[in-house]
């Protein structure tokens, strides 16, 4: 019995990594570097067949993969750049490579409990800010040369142009 119930979770398994290569889809329309200017800050994002990274300021913040589905985009962030979270808390703790999510966490909780921050309030902020930041859909209209985000929780538009290239 015990075989079977393997041989069953093992077919289950296949049938959901299957279905989810097989049906995954991308709007081959994204591919390219989009850009959303505001009060001089740029975003950037980077797609490529179902891989994203991000930029700001010419700073690399989080990489990726996004799927598109009835017009909604699921980004699924893997990893965040190190240059990024120094820029962001002003010191140079981390190395200018990629950490995946669990290797920011790892690093991320002493420097915080180090600069006198409980250990509740570092985990509240990592469970809010770094694994909840894992996983955005945003609804997305492409009209030529223009892709607009919008934020379902909010309502937010971000419009972004496609730069040449």
């Amino acid at each position: 019995m015990y075989y079977n119930i393997k041989k069953l979770l093992i077919l289950i398994l296949f049938v959901l990594i299957f279905s989810t290569v097989i049906f995954a889809q991308t709007d081959n329309r994204l591919n390219g570097t989009w850009v959303f200017i505001q009060e001089g800050i740029e975003l950037e994002f980077v797609f490529r067949n179902g891989s994203y990274d991000s930029v700001i300021d010419g700073t690399p913040v989080e990489r990726g993969m996004y799927t598109t589905r009835d017009s909604i985009l699921t980004l699924n962030s893997t990893h965040s750049h190190g240059n990024f979270y120094n820029e962001m808390f002003e010191f140079s703790r981390f190395e200018s490579r990629w950490y995946s999510t669990n290797e920011l966490t790892q690093a991320l909780t002493p420097i915080f409990i180090e600069m006198g921050i409980p250990r509740e309030l570092v985990d509240e902020f990592i469970k809010e800010v770094i694994s909840e930041s894992e996983s955005q859909s945003f609804s997305y209209t492409i009209d030529v040369n223009t892709l607009i985000l919008t934020n379902p929780s909010d309502r937010t538009m971000l419009v972004f142009t496609k730069r040449p290239g």
